[in-house]
């Protein structure tokens, strides 16, 4: 859980083996799940900490994200509109988000794997509920803007933040035509 005191200090509770419950800062939990990591032994686990990493990094210092697991920055925030999210980046400004996934669901092929070109869609765990978007490049790789706050990235397509959910990946059969910027 994420709490900010009264001075704007952000600090993340952690439940130790005692039950007993301690704050750490959000520097503080990224390095304990780098501690984790050295020593996980399965591959699950091993995700889940470096998408937990990654999206505690990018909450501390969107800048530090560039080199964790090959992940890069493609763009800096400060060069996108303000208030820029993952969906306006990669399908438009000003398209509906909801028209669009309508048309996405209903009008491509839907794939467990990466295909250069398809929408990489992040879906709410055990749920249908698409909460990030990005783009899958040529080399299999996803660029996606992680939030408004952060820069826009290429990364694997397992390696986004762990609040993204679960990805796959959409190729559209029919283009998606709003009248607005098109992706």
């Amino acid at each position: 859980m994420l709490r900010i005191e009264a001075g704007g200090t952000p600090s993340i509770e952690v439940r130790g083996r005692d039950k007993k419950y301690k704050w750490l800062t959000p520097q503080q939990a990224i390095e304990a799940w780098f501690d984790l990591l050295e020593v996980s032994t399965s591959p699950e686990r091993t995700l889940h900490l470096k998408r937990m990493i990654l999206q505690g990094t990018a909450f501390v210092d969107p800048d530090k994200v560039e080199g964790l697991f090959g992940t890069r920055i493609v763009e800096r925030k400060e060069d996108r509109p303000e208030g820029e999210d993952c969906f306006s980046y990669t399908i438009g400004h000003g398209v509906d988000v909801r028209e669009f996934h309508d048309h996405l669901f209903a009008n491509s092929q839907e794939s467990d794997v990466p295909v250069s070109g398809a929408y990489a869609v992040y879906f709410e765990y055990f749920k249908r509920v698409p909460v990030h978007i990005g783009r899958v490049t040529k080399q299999g790789t996803v660029i996606s803007r992680w939030g408004p706050t952060a820069h826009v990235y290429e990364h694997e397509p397992d390696l986004a933040p762990l609040s993204y959910g679960e990805p796959r990946f959409f190729l559209l059969v029919y283009l998606y035509t709003s009248g607005v910027d098109s992706p």
